[in-house]
């Protein structure tokens, strides 16, 4: 391996390296549907916290996050934001 080539090698792992952390900087910070929600939610109807351990009640809540609420019924996003 010569010396450029050891070079471009640096600059690819650097960038792939850069471009990853952008990434998951913006999945975990962008509250589209796209986004990670670590924090817990309430339901915006009763003030219901919920449970940290999710039970899917539909398939959209299954792939894209999302709580029913078992106070109320009513639904929200991963946000707490009514759907």
């Amino acid at each position: 391996m010569t010396v450029w080539e050891l070079a471009i090698f640096v600059i690819l792992i650097a960038a792939l390296i850069i471009v990853g952390v952008r990434v998951l900087k913006w999945l975990f910070s962008s509250k589209s549907k796209w986004g990670v929600n670590t924090a817990r939610v309430e339901c915006f109807k009763c003030g219901a916290t919920a449970p940290i351990v999710r039970k899917p009640a539909n398939l959209k809540q299954f792939l894209w996050g999302g709580w029913t609420c078992t106070n109320c019924g009513s639904e929200m996003d991963k946000w707490g934001k009514e759907v």
